[in-house]
């Protein structure tokens, strides 16, 4: 996984063509307000209160072409890719620290990845499609 600073620096508009951009302020995710870039459901977060540093990355797998999707796993170091099913998730993540089960076709799976500083990734696995969106966030405890 990249360093905290290397994934703080990261930017949709490095992958992505500016125009097809939206720019987020005061975005509400996961109890925080946020400002950031995002295509779709594709969502590159920085706090408000820390607006040069990256600290999520939502990709959602379904609308992302696969090379994108792969050229931004490759960058971030995760070990994954679009359609995989729960056991090549975990095989790549080890055990997930929990599994969630908001809707019947699809669970998430959370898991601390990464070292020697970790991220937090969320997976979710879709039981046809196999794995349709992830977040990586660097977490509140983070070390520096």
């Amino acid at each position: 996984m990249l360093t905290y600073e290397r994934f703080g620096m990261m930017r949709l508009r490095q992958f992505v063509a500016p125009e097809l951009i939206t720019e987020l302020s005061n975005w509400e995710f996961m109890d925080q307000l946020w400002i950031g870039e995002a295509v779709g459901f594709t969502e590159w977060l920085r706090p408000v209160d820390r607006s040069d540093e990256v600290r999520s990355i939502s990709l959602d797998l379904v609308e992302l072409s696969p090379e994108l999707s792969t050229a931004v796993f490759e960058r971030l170091g995760l070990p994954l890719r679009t359609g995989m099913t729960r056991q090549e998730v975990e095989a790549a993540l080890a055990a997930p620290s929990r599994v969630e089960r908001f809707v019947n076709d699809r669970e998430s799976l959370v898991f601390r990845f990464g070292a020697p500083c970790s991220y937090d990734v969320d997976c979710t696995i879709h039981q046809e499609q196999g794995l349709i969106y992830v977040v990586v966030m660097v977490p509140p405890d983070t070390c520096k």
